[in-house]
């Protein structure tokens, strides 16, 4: 199975994490985690998320919780943005995103 030294463990726990922040009501916190989640954990934690509710809770966390320039760090030049892109979310995210730091 998996060594306690796999990365996807890591992964997993911190997805953890960011689950309990979330249920806190700590939700930077969570976005802050949940935007930094290897993008090689993807279906393997089916069971308690899948790969595009991660996209959707950093995405939707970022945008209430980030100023601009950890939002754009983090969701739109930061390695989630693979994510986004994968769970094809991508486009609407970053456009929103976008109108929001042009204002």
């Amino acid at each position: 199975m998996g060594d306690i030294d796999d990365s996807l463990f890591h992964q997993k726990l911190r997805v953890g994490q960011a689950l309990s922040h979330l249920a806190e009501g700590r939700y930077l916190e969570s976005a802050k985690i949940f935007t930094s989640i290897d993008t090689q954990l993807t279906n393997q934690f089916n069971s308690v998320i899948s790969a595009e509710d991660l996209a959707v809770y950093g995405s939707i966390l970022g945008l209430a919780t980030m100023n601009r320039d950890m939002l754009h760090g983090s969701v739109i030049d930061g390695p989630f943005k693979a994510r986004l892109e994968v769970s094809n979310i991508d486009s609407g995210v970053v456009s929103l995103v976008s109108s929001l730091l042009t204002y």
